[in-house]
């Protein structure tokens, strides 16, 4: 019995690395069939500094960074700069590598919740496979880290929750990993990590000590504090990102009627900055903000372009900052002056965000066809008749339904093993939903792809959990009536079955 106990235990620990490897060959399968990884594009993403600065000089560049927190290009810079492998080899090995982190956390996140080991390694492995989340492997993109992130932060609460003595040193553990989420992707703000260690230090107070939290908070404190300290002396701004004011006017702007921003422009109500699209090239907003002749002293401050044939905006450079404050400015007012606008926008994210990423749909790669085709099917894609002006787009009522069931569960999660780690799972889902369509405008999908893991193994545990119980309630009512009709039987008295 013994023996048998012990390879039980041994399969169920080898199940995680397992789903990583299997995910790895799918992954692999996806770009030797046809898909091939991309390491050039992302050399134009505007989220990254001027990629040959960066690798040039990666610590002086990111030091330099000021519109994104530093963890993604800084990663991007010391892999360009140092790797010995080839760019393309070196890119594709990272982002694998991510994948198959993710997957192994995840996996044993579900064992440790109670899920049985081989279908935690099932669960995991549907969720992984989705296209929305195996096309992150496909270029260098901050979102597969981000979802390796998310994902080892439940680990780390799940193997803390597990334990019946001090908890110290997986709730620094986890101020480290979350930290570390806030200073790759500005959607989870600084607040979203107070409120989160706030609450598990609440959840955990009597398996903590006072010193090991009040260190732990040291972590985002010193860290996140610290990198927002540097952006104030650097360029006079107290954030981690100084274009999210652009991004507040692409998603509000654009949603104005045609007649009301022009009377808007026209009474001086928005400046001249949102007489020109979002994120355009800096000539464009010299009637609003005059020519860039200052100049900082650093390449990725100075370049008002990236090299490249497409001559791509460098939107690091100095000059945008006061474009920036701006396009802030204009947003609030609209906001103010047409909320009715900014609400249709907010439905239209809303209803955005539940769509599906179509990417393989074009693929060479005959396997990543296939695997679009089938989830379609099994995330159950309905054609986009929600009025997204997509006619192509199709909605996942899985995801959706997963995404309520996580939120649920999460709200009534006290009886459930491991609860913080579903009131996490929930607090992210909702943070995520909430802040991706509040201030962004067509980013939904690619917000939703890096917690979608997360979403739809733990719905589908949520719903199963639910079913089961469904079906186990009959049978536990029913058991006591049993035993109370054989003493009736035995005493000579009548009985009464309540429910029947």
């Amino acid at each position: 019995m013994t023996g048998a106990v012990r390879s039980h235990a041994a399969r169920a620990q080898a199940a995680p690395w397992l789903t990583g490897a299997v995910w790895a060959c799918v992954a692999l399968a996806v770009n030797l069939s046809g898909n091939r990884f991309d390491a050039t594009s992302f050399k134009q993403l505007w989220q990254l500094v001027p990629y040959e600065n960066l690798v040039a000089d990666p610590f002086g560049s990111v030091w330099n960074l000021h519109i994104q927190p530093p963890v993604w290009n800084l990663v991007v810079g010391l892999v360009g700069r140092w790797s010995p492998l080839p760019e393309g080899i070196s890119f594709q090995l990272l982002m694998l590598g991510f994948g198959v982190a993710a997957a192994v956390l995840l996996c044993d996140t579900l064992r440790l919740i109670g899920v049985r080991a081989w279908w935690a390694a099932a669960l995991t492995l549907f969720a992984m496979c989705e296209p929305d989340v195996v096309v992150n492997a496909f270029e260098p993109r901050y979102e597969l880290a981000v979802t390796t992130g998310v994902v080892a932060v439940a680990w780390l609460i799940a193997r803390g929750s597990a334990r019946h003595g001090s908890r110290d040193r997986w709730f620094a553990l986890v101020a480290t990993a979350a930290t570390a989420v806030t200073m790759t992707r500005t959607i989870y703000h600084p607040v979203w990590l107070v409120v989160l260690l706030g609450g598990l230090a609440w959840i955990w107070r009597h398996h903590l000590s006072r010193r090991w939290v009040l260190s732990s908070a040291c972590i985002p404190l010193v860290v996140v504090g610290g990198w927002m300290l540097k952006n104030e002396y650097l360029v006079g701004r107290f954030t981690l990102n100084t274009w999210a004011g652009m991004n507040l006017q692409r998603a509000v702007i654009g949603e104005l009627h045609p007649e009301d921003r022009a009377a808007m422009l026209a009474s001086g109500e928005l400046s001249k900055v949102s007489a020109v699209n979002s994120f355009a090239s800096y000539d464009f907003y010299v009637p609003a903000v005059g020519p860039c002749t200052k100049r900082w002293g650093s390449p990725v401050l100075d370049r008002l372009t990236r090299d490249g044939p497409f001559a791509i905006p460098n939107f690091n450079a100095g000059c945008f900052l006061p474009v920036y404050d701006l396009a802030r400015d204009d947003a609030l007012n609209a906001i103010r002056q047409h909320p009715d606008a900014y609400v249709r926008g907010r439905l239209w994210s809303g209803r955005r965000w539940f769509e599906l990423d179509e990417t393989f749909t074009r693929s060479k790669s005959l396997f990543a066809r296939a695997d679009q085709r089938v989830y379609r099917i099994l995330d159950v894609g309905l054609p986009g008749t929600w009025g997204v002006g997509d006619r192509g787009a199709h909605f996942s009522v899985l995801v959706l339904v997963c995404t309520i069931a996580v939120v649920v569960a999460g709200l009534f999660s006290r009886r459930r093993r491991a609860a913080e780690v579903w009131q996490y799972v929930a607090f992210l889902t909702v943070w995520t939903f909430a802040v991706g369509v509040l201030f962004e405008l067509g980013e939904q999908p690619r917000f939703r792809s890096t917690i979608d893991p997360l979403v739809i193994t733990f719905g589908i545990a949520a719903i199963a959990s639910a079913v089961a119980q469904r079906r186990v309630s009959p049978a536990a009512t029913a058991a006591p009536s049993s035993q109370q009709a054989s003493s009736a039987a035995r005493s000579g008295s009548p009985t009464t079955v309540t429910g029947a």
